[in-house]
């Protein structure tokens, strides 16, 4: 007990020198120490519980103090806290049935969101003429070091995919693995074809705060690779993006909503009418027509080569999980995979010439945050704008 004290007279001390209001305490403590009295010792305790309990009050407003200052100079810093207190977990599926009642179940819903009978089936691997073979003149379709940069890169918490691969553990592998693997990516552009069996996916099926499932998209691991090291040629077709495509790096949907409020509020405040709408499309991944996309993607100048390899594995057989029970296959012959990162350029394709047409006829201010899309109007007609604004957008809708 003893040296415990002395301890927290070291403590005390120590905190003295940076508030001058605990000094007399700690100096009081301390001569009880040294005199040893053990009576004297244990009517100090309150001194110290007391003398603690400052120091913590005063170490939590210095850190508020720190904290207001570091928000001063990162405004970011705003976004990413609110987006933490308001973002809702995924919540577990309300039922007590057994994972194998529960993916029967799934597999008949999900299979009718994904594969409707009159769904029209693309070869996507006729798509596009097959990239050209590697020489020593001709192009270089991935380099070794690019494969190797995304693997060390790539975030170590994300699930793994159907060909069970760890990419923490690839990325320690000997340089001649990531020539390798660079030459299986130029054969698979070269045939314009993934190998058969590689085309695989398990979707995790999660609850929704709002009621019902979702799913989320496990792909190969050596894919999620491929889209890293590929990306490029999406950025440089979506660039420059236009100025109702708010989906920039960096930038959440939740930011995007509180610039809208913020535009709302301060139309109010100055006394305007103001409207706001929020277009929600249900299930829009889910029912993507694939001969739509491909259409679009046609005409806008998409890259063929991408869309092709990229669209073999959303369009590949699906595996329902849920608590480490696998269901049986589905084959989707709609739909993009949610969680895969050709998913965002594949919505822009699919919407960029609908939502182009819509800011141009529409007299409201339209923004789209990937399939999120915002209606804002201000002035003296705001509920006749809204009203054909949303008869605009609900026609685009139906064309997609």
């Amino acid at each position: 007990m003893l040296l415990g004290l002395k301890n927290t007279v070291a403590t005390l001390w120590y905190h003295a020198a940076h508030f001058d209001n605990w000094f007399m305490g700690a100096t009081h403590v301390a001569s009880v120490i040294v005199s040893g009295r053990v009576d004297d010792i244990v009517k100090c305790l309150p001194l110290v519980s007391a003398a603690l309990s400052n120091a913590a009050r005063a170490a939590v407003a210095s850190a508020r103090l720190q904290f207001r200052r570091r928000l001063d100079e990162d405004m970011d810093l705003h976004f990413q806290l609110a987006h933490q207190v308001i973002r809702e977990p995924s919540p577990p599926i309300a039922s007590d049935a057994s994972p194998a009642v529960i993916l029967q179940e799934q597999v008949a819903l999900w299979t009718k969101v994904w594969a409707p009978p009159d769904a029209k089936i693309i070869d996507w691997a006729g798509v596009a003429p097959p990239f050209p073979h590697l020489t020593a003149a001709g192009p270089t379709y991935v380099a070794p070091e690019d494969v190797k940069k995304v693997m060390n890169r790539y975030p170590a918490h994300k699930a793994q995919g159907a060909d069970s691969w760890d990419l923490s553990l690839l990325a320690t592998f000997p340089h001649d693995f990531f020539v390798h693997t660079a030459a299986f990516y130029h054969m698979v552009a070269a045939h314009g074809s993934w190998p058969r069996g590689f085309c695989a996916n398990l979707m995790a099926l999660l609850g929704k705060p709002s009621g019902g499932i979702r799913t989320v998209a496990k792909t190969p691991m050596l894919y999620r690779v491929w889209c890293g090291v590929r990306k490029f040629s999406a950025a440089l077709w979506e660039s420059p993006l236009p100025d109702w495509d708010v989906c920039r790096p960096g930038i959440s949907a939740l930011e995007v909503g509180l610039v809208r409020m913020l535009r709302t509020e301060v139309a109010v405040a100055l006394s305007e009418s103001v409207s706001c709408c929020f277009w929600d499309m249900e299930k829009f991944f889910d029912s993507v027509h694939h001969d739509v996309l491909l259409a679009e993607a046609v005409a806008l100048g998409f890259p063929l080569s991408e869309l092709s390899l990229a669209m073999q594995q959303h369009s590949g057989t699906r595996f329902l999980t849920y608590r480490m029970a696998i269901s049986e296959a589905v084959a989707p012959t709609r739909s993009l995979l949610p969680g895969c990162f050709w998913a965002i350029p594949l919505v822009r394709v699919l919407l960029r010439r609908e939502m182009a047409s819509l800011a141009v006829h529409c007299p409201v201010s339209l923004t789209a945050y990937v399939d999120d899309v915002a209606q804002h109007a201000v002035g003296s007609d705001v509920v006749n704008h809204a009203v054909q604004a949303a008869h605009e957008f609900i026609g685009a809708a139906r064309r997609l």
